[in-house]
């Protein structure tokens, strides 16, 4: 049987649009597949995240899983490449601070975004919220107490210093430091003095000075210089150091 030229163009049409739905199908298909996994509900926090630790600073240190394909979409790139630091920060806590309790570690990484933008009181907030219902990391007390030092919120500094200590019993210079501080600041010269007493190892040879500036704080002027001297005989090494630390404690108001 002969076709016809007539036929044989139908033929070839049909073909070719059979060709195209095809391959339209396919693209649809791959495109849906591809652009369904893109914007998955959790992708504006790990996006946050994944912006905030490329920024630097303490949040690059925190520990969380970043998908792949949140760091290669548009909207990543696009805050990565944005000439205005500020506004990221600030997009980034936002988002943040939009995931509420659905993720456990959406507070802590708010809470270094608040600090990057010198919002501290917040920063405060996030990071008690957190090191109270989280796991336990020295790290992420040593942050708050340094924010509650920063802000002068001695009372608060007490306290965290207190939960820091009965959560960790091990030998910790910062921790110290800010239990004398704190108890210090609040007038509490006594108990500032005796927080610090056979802390040596921890302090080394600023425990004797850390002593002194309280016993002077509280009225034992030869007291504090004596233990000072004595200080000095037991770090002849530090001498200097001692000297220099002790001359600017005694004529600060606030340590």
């Amino acid at each position: 049987m002969t076709v016809s030229s007539t036929g044989k163009n139908v033929c070839f049409f049909a073909l070719f649009a059979l060709g195209i739905a095809a391959v339209v199908g396919g693209s649809l298909y791959y495109l849906v597949l591809h652009t369904s996994g893109r914007h998955q509900p959790d992708d504006s926090y790990y996006r946050a995240v994944y912006v905030l630790q490329r920024l630097g600073g303490p949040a690059a240190f925190e520990q969380e899983n970043v998908p792949a394909r949140v760091r290669y979409l548009d909207a990543t790139e696009s805050l990565l490449h944005h000439p205005d630091t500020i506004q990221v920060l600030r997009r980034v806590a936002a988002d943040l601070a939009a995931v509420g309790r659905s993720r456990p570690k959406a507070p802590l990484f708010e809470a270094h975004a608040r600090l990057a933008l010198g919002e501290r009181e917040h920063a405060a907030a996030l990071l008690t919220r957190y090191v109270v219902e989280n796991e336990y990391k020295a790290r992420h007390y040593a942050l708050l107490c340094e924010n509650l030092y920063a802000l002068g919120d001695y009372i608060s500094l007490l306290l965290i210093s207190r939960e820091w200590a009965a959560r960790d019993s091990s030998c910790r210079e910062d921790r110290a430091y800010y239990l004398w501080a704190a108890l210090h600041n609040l007038g509490r010269y006594a108990d500032a003095a005796r927080s610090v007493q056979g802390q040596e190892d921890c302090l080394g040879w600023r425990a004797g000075v850390y002593e002194a500036k309280s016993l002077l704080a509280d009225g034992h002027m030869d007291q504090a210089e004596s233990l000072v001297v004595q200080t000095v005989q037991r770090f002849p090494d530090h001498a200097l150091q001692i000297r220099r630390l002790w001359e600017q404690l005694r004529v600060q108001d606030t340590v």
